[in-house]
């Protein structure tokens, strides 16, 4: 549900508007209220949670498969495998703003760490999510453009099938015909994988699904539920760090 709110403002094309013209639709009160409220209860919270539970499933999934005589990595990699190829089709045709794909290719990496002591995967999601706030600044001070070989790369797909770019996203969004469709979608495809790369998503969320590795081998041992007092430690800190920086 709350990947779904997250994505609204686009599906809805308010995420196309002006801020000028959001004001002046919604009232300048009600649009920053939104705003803030997308920003402080949404952005961020729920690709997080499910990169926690993405995690958490992998171990879940092989430790039932292996305990029913299942070869569990090797229905897991074609699982993986399975989802990865529905993604792509999905950011390339359907809904440039996919999560499939990433997902698949990250997972496709879990059981290399499958058997890693617990606080060696901790210490390497620390490392992974710790990542970008060293990398944004150092990339920043070396001048060094993540994104541009993918703005090429969506230039040229445009050209390639539409002749060159012809308006904005909005005029796209509202032509009719099949070639303004598929430019717009595949050369939005390269845009996402850009976003994801500019935005450091990739060592995030890979951090975060080794945490849910963490958590469900203590779930499986029936560790994790039955500690209160980590559970709350890990409440309260994350509300205390949480919160002020949101």
């Amino acid at each position: 549900m709350g990947i779904l709110i997250a994505n609204l403002p686009v599906f809805a094309g308010w995420a196309f508007y002006s801020y000028p013209e959001m004001a002046m639709i919604a009232g300048k009160g009600l649009a920053d209220g939104y705003d803030q409220f997308i920003k402080f209860f949404i952005d961020g919270k729920f690709y997080t949670i499910f990169s926690l539970l993405f995690g958490l499933g992998f171990t879940l999934q092989l430790d039932r498969l292996e305990k029913r005589g299942a070869a569990g990595i090797a229905v897991f990699r074609r699982r993986m495998l399975v989802l990865l190829a529905i993604g792509f089709v999905h950011m390339a045709l359907i809904w440039q703003g996919d999560i499939l794909t990433l997902y698949a290719a990250l997972g496709l990496l879990l059981p290399f760490f499958r058997h890693w002591r617990e606080k060696s995967l901790l210490w390497l999601s620390l490392v992974l999510l710790l990542l970008p706030a060293v990398m944004v600044p150092l990339c920043a001070a070396a001048g060094i453009d993540l994104g541009h070989p993918f703005n090429q790369a969506t230039e040229a797909v445009v050209k390639a099938i539409d002749g060159g770019l012809h308006g904005s996203a909005v005029d796209y969004a509202q032509r009719t015909d099949l070639r303004g469709f598929l430019s717009f979608q595949l050369a939005g495809t390269s845009i996402r994988i850009e976003h994801l790369l500019v935005t450091w998503r990739l060592p995030k969320v890979l951090g975060v699904m080794l945490l849910g590795m963490m958590l469900g081998r203590r779930l499986i041992a029936g560790t994790l539920l039955a500690d209160r007092a980590m559970l709350k430690r890990v409440l309260l800190f994350g509300l205390a760090i949480g919160v002020p920086f949101t």
